[in-house]
């Protein structure tokens, strides 16, 4: 008896109830219920598994089975005395190992070491490969033209030669020709400086401060009416590598800085398409 009790919660109950074995029926109509039993003993000796001792265990139907506790785990050889094989009277199976690493290791798993060379079936055995000899007799019963047999030749591989001599055709090469005292070149020359994102996004961060900064002070007057220029960027590129965020804080980060009033109008980084139209009505000069 503890010298203090506690209350166990209905989730530790059902953790535990879902250590208790329970049989994995096998597919082999032969062996299922009122089939031939499974004879643990037997089998353990037939595949070179030690048991330190076997017992009698009543499932919770009510069904005796017998247990073989296994000198050692088949998943993890330093795991002595844990991991037990059980043998229903219908043929049914079960492996387990009271280890946490061992914990969804099931018959499946231990027979896929043990058998190497049958399948998840009980009994069948491994399903040979489709080559092109057995294609062609598949083909010529049924009239049915088998693609990719498993030693039909690639008709789409390339070697490591050809592909080391490929190369993608060179896009345009970005090249900005505004006067080095330029902000747009002095911005790029300090993004360069402090990361290693592509020119190209500085370029981007900087043409979007000046539209920020020029603030409706530049207007097409029309017949129709007046028009404010705008400026939408798209910035893409490979998450994490591109340094896409980097370039995006700085360009806010310099700008609040500037011009203070800006950081009302900031609207969320992340939001769904209602929340951003929202963000963009409340203000004019959202930013």
């Amino acid at each position: 008896m503890p010298e203090t009790l506690e209350t166990v919660t209905r989730e530790q109950l059902e953790a535990l109830a879902a250590m208790l074995p329970e049989p994995e029926k096998i597919s082999q109509p032969s062996q299922s219920i009122g089939g031939p039993g499974f004879d643990v003993v037997a089998y353990c000796q037939a595949h070179d598994l030690p048991v330190h001792h076997t017992k009698t265990w009543t499932d919770p139907s009510g069904t005796k089975c017998t247990v073989a506790v296994l000198e050692r785990c088949i998943f993890n050889p330093d795991h002595h005395l844990s991991a037990v094989i059980i043998g229903w009277p219908n043929g049914a199976r079960s492996y387990r190992c009271r280890h946490n690493s061992c914990l969804s290791k099931r018959w499946k798993d231990a027979k896929a070491i043990l058998e190497p060379d049958t399948d998840s079936f009980d009994g069948i055995p491994t399903m040979p490969p489709l080559t092109r000899v057995r294609a062609n007799v598949i083909e010529a019963a049924t009239g049915v033209h088998i693609f990719n047999a498993a030693d039909d030749p690639s008709q789409n591989e390339i070697s490591e030669e050809e592909l080391n001599a490929y190369s993608l055709p060179a896009g345009p090469k970005f090249e900005c020709n505004l006067p080095k005292d330029h902000f747009i070149q002095r911005f790029m020359a300090y993004g360069f400086y402090i990361s290693d994102a592509y020119i190209e996004y500085w370029f981007a961060a900087g043409i979007f401060a000046l539209a920020v900064i020029a603030d409706k002070k530049m207007k097409v007057e029309l017949k129709q009416g007046t028009i404010y220029p705008n400026l939408y960027i798209s910035i893409n590129g490979k998450s994490s590598l591109a340094r896409k965020s980097t370039v995006v804080d700085k360009a806010e980060a310099m700008l609040c800085q500037v011009k203070p009033s800006l950081l009302p109008a900031m609207v969320p980084t992340e939001f769904s398409p209602s929340t951003g139209s929202r963000c963009l009505g409340r203000s004019e000069k959202a930013a």
